[in-house]
């Protein structure tokens, strides 16, 4: 420090290196006179000096009173007692030999370049600077002991991890049947249908025609009573009230869960165009939550019901389309010499043969791909290209085949069930059936209860509540509806686990 200066001060073209980040800018007696509109800083600087040689003072020493007392508040350094500032700043951080070598060399680096910065009064190259020469300094822990330093003993209970309040169901789910089929409800327990098999000449087919002044002949036909019984699904749960009163406290304090994303769907297969059970759903407390649960388990349960509930082996569940569409039952079956590898030009010639023509194809959406991809192989295609940018390869394609007989809809399910071939092939069941006919259903659920929530009697300290519905599978005209098992090119491996993982491995017989 020279004689007679004052306190030393950073040149107030430099940006402080302080923990409150406070950034000075160039010499205020430059920016308050006016000066900085009329003349560069190195001009101001320069006129500056000769006022100063005039009154016998320093250039960067602000003017004093009689009593010697500066009349500015800041000191303003020349460059060499800025780059004096700077180095004692290194020397306050040096703590060994290594570092006080390191901070000679960051000296002899970068002390031209603070002297150039304070000399041209760029204040955002002295700040580079210091910046720089202070993390190279820094980047080394000082010694610590004891080494590594211990976390307080109870630093979990007063500390605890947060926990994400939002509950990721991480499985997949599968309600393809479930939202392809209307609903039908009524109060009925049995649903009850007729339907006519036979109508023709009492003598036989030659008897149309007839003798003129005589009868035709008489007519016979015969009517068929079906029936389905509606069965009861559903699920129990529950709960304490100390549990639900504590649920309510956790979410309160934003420890507790207090919303759901709904499980996983293939949607994008070709078929696969039913919506999540649930999306995003907000909780309020543990019931709730448990309810929730039960509901999307219970819609699950129902979609299984649809494909594979088996009336003959559990008397407690309604047949799904896996035991009502039979050749047992009336269905009509793809002959024994397409049961190989699938041919989409057999297949076709199979869809056009029936004279109720089928409406959709039910089945695996693996199964409905390949059919699709099938299909687009016998068609003719042709890719249009007119616009200098890039293709996209692949394929997408819809829950649609163009058929011989026309647009038919792909319908599919997961729980259809699939066998392994060993080389990359599986064997299912497909299923055209026909849905609707002159606007009558001919697929459809028959619900007398609905889905629904009920609270139950409820105990001393607890409470319980059941998810539930009655319901059952109606497939009507049989002679309408068919079934084909072929060989597809394929994998079996779904990834997640499944809602109600209950799909069997085996094809029905």
């Amino acid at each position: 420090m020279k004689p007679n200066a004052p306190p030393f001060a950073p040149h107030p073209g430099l940006r402080a290196p302080s923990m409150f980040g406070r950034q000075a800018a160039v010499n205020p007696r430059y920016m308050s006179s006016g000066a900085n509109r009329r003349m560069s800083f190195a001009e101001w600087k320069e006129e500056e000096e000769r006022t100063a040689a005039l009154s016998g003072r320093r250039a960067h020493v602000p003017p004093v009173d009689r009593n010697g007392v500066p009349l500015d508040i800041a000191h303003y350094a020349d460059p060499d007692e800025a780059l004096e500032w700077a180095q004692k700043i290194v020397a306050r951080h040096a703590q060994d030999d290594e570092i006080q070598k390191r901070a000679k060399a960051i000296e002899a680096q970068m002390g031209e370049d603070l002297k150039k910065g304070v000399a041209t009064g760029d204040p955002e190259a002295i700040r580079s600077v210091v910046q720089a020469a202070l993390l190279q300094l820094r980047d080394t822990d000082p010694n610590m002991w004891p080494t590594p330093v211990p976390t307080p003993g109870d630093f979990a209970n007063e500390f605890g991890t947060p926990v994400d309040p939002t509950e990721i169901i991480a499985l997949c789910e599968e309600l393809g049947l479930y939202t392809a089929f209307p609903e039908i409800v009524n109060g009925s327990r049995v649903e009850s249908w007729r339907e006519l098999t036979q109508l023709e000449f009492a003598s036989g087919c030659d008897s149309c025609a007839f003798t003129p002044g005589e009868c035709p002949e008489d007519s016979v036909h015969h009517t068929d009573t079906e029936s389905v019984t509606k069965r009861h699904f559903g699920v129990k749960k529950s709960l304490t009230e100390s549990d639900i009163r504590h649920s309510i406290a956790a979410i309160a304090g934003g420890v507790g869960v207090s919303a759901l994303i709904g499980a996983f769907n293939d949607k994008g297969l070709p078929g696969e165009l039913d919506a999540a059970s649930l999306i995003r759903g907000g909780v309020a407390d543990l019931k709730e939550k448990e309810l929730r649960l039960a509901m999307i388990l219970v819609l699950n349960c129902w979609d299984d019901l649809l494909v594979n509930g088996d009336n003959g082996a559990n008397p407690l569940e309604f047949d799904g389309i896996t035991n009502s569409i039979t050749v047992t039952n009336g269905a009509r079956a793809c002959p024994n010499w397409m049961t190989g590898t699938f041919s989409a030009a057999n297949f076709d010639r199979f869809l056009s043969a029936g004279c109720a023509n089928p409406q959709a194809i039910l089945g695996h959406p693996t199964a409905l791909a390949e059919i699709a991809l099938g299909y687009y192989a016998i068609g003719s295609q042709t890719v249009f290209f007119d616009r200098n940018e890039g293709i996209v390869p692949g394929l997408n394609f819809a829950s649609q085949i163009m058929a011989g007989l026309g647009p038919i809809a792909l319908i599919g399910d997961s729980r259809f069930p699939r066998v392994a071939g060993g080389d990359g092939s599986f064997t299912t069941i497909v299923y055209p059936v026909r849905l609707t006919h002159n606007g009558e259903p001919l697929i459809y659920k028959a619900t007398q209860i609905p889905l629904s929530a009920k609270d139950l009697t409820p105990g001393c300290t607890a409470v319980a509540f059941e998810v539930w519905a009655v319901s059952a599978l109606v497939v009507k005209a049989m002679c309408a509806q068919a079934l084909c098992q072929m060989d597809f090119s394929g994998m079996i491996d779904d990834g997640c686990t499944y809602v109600h993982p209950c799909t069997p491995a085996t094809l029905p017989s």
